[in-house]
C-alpha cells in the first residue's frame, strides 16, 4: 500500500511538472517579458567602443538571418558612422536610429528633423533595433533591388562580398549626389584603423 501511495504522489508531481513547464513555455513563447533584455548592451564613448557595440549588434542580428540576406559589415559600419558621426548625432541620441531611417506614419515612434518639421525619422527603443531595421530594409524594399541583385550575384560567383560596389547600387538611400562616395571614403578609413 506505502508502494501505491508513493506511485502515486510520484505520478502526481510529475504531472504537475509537465504541465508547469508546457504552461511556462507557451506564456514565454506567446506573451514574451518586455522587461528580459532582448538586444545586447550598446554603450559607447569613443569611437573605438561605437565600433564595437554596432559589431555586436550586426553580429547578433546576422545569427538570425541566413548568410545570403547579410549586409556586408563594412558597409553597415560605414553607413552607420556616416549618418551619425561615430554616434553623436541628435538622431542617434533621440531616437536611436543609427541610419537616419525615415518615418511615414505619424501614429509611429518618430523624432521630426530639426530644420523640416515635415520630415520624421524612426525612432527605436534600441540601437540594435534600428540595425535590424536597416537589414530589414535593405532585404525587403523595392528601392534596394539592385543591391540584392548583384549580392545574388557575388554569391553566386563566390566572389566576396564587395561593399564598395554594393554601395553604389543604394543611389535611393540618401539624397546625397555623393553618398557613395562619402561612405567609400569611410570604409577605407575603418580598414586603416585594424590594419
Amino acid at each position: 500500500m506505502n508502494r501505491i501511495t508513493n506511485l502515486i504522489d510520484k505520478s502526481i508531481t510529475l504531472i504537475i511538472g509537465i504541465f508547469y513547464t508546457f504552461t511556462i513555455f507557451t506564456i514565454g513563447t506567446f506573451f514574451p517579458n518586455q522587461y528580459v533584455i532582448k538586444y545586447p548592451i550598446f554603450e559607447y564613448e569613443t569611437e573605438v567602443e561605437f565600433l564595437d557595440g554596432l559589431q555586436t549588434c550586426i553580429t547578433y542580428h546576422n545569427l538570425t538571418i541566413p548568410e545570403s540576406r547579410r549586409i556586408p559589415n563594412s558597409m553597415m559600419v560605414s553607413q552607420a558612422i556616416l549618418e551619425t558621426g561615430w554616434g553623436s548625432s541628435r538622431l542617434s541620441d533621440e531616437a536611436n536610429n543609427l541610419y537616419g531611417i525615415k518615418a511615414f506614419d505619424e501614429t509611429k515612434p518618430h523624432v521630426h528633423a530639426l530644420e523640416n518639421k515635415k520630415v520624421m525619422y524612426r525612432s527605436f527603443e534600441h540601437k540594435c533595433e534600428s540595425v535590424g531595421e536597416y537589414i530589414r530594409l535593405l532585404n525587403n524594399h523595392s528601392a534596394y533591388k539592385e543591391f540584392r541583385d548583384l549580392r545574388d550575384t557575388m554569391i553566386t560567383m563566390n566572389m566576396p562580398l564587395d561593399s564598395r560596389q554594393l554601395i553604389k547600387t543604394l543611389d535611393k538611400y540618401s539624397e546625397t549626389p555623393d553618398y557613395a562616395e562619402r561612405v567609400i571614403r569611410i570604409i577605407d578609413k575603418v580598414e586603416n584603423m585594424h590594419k
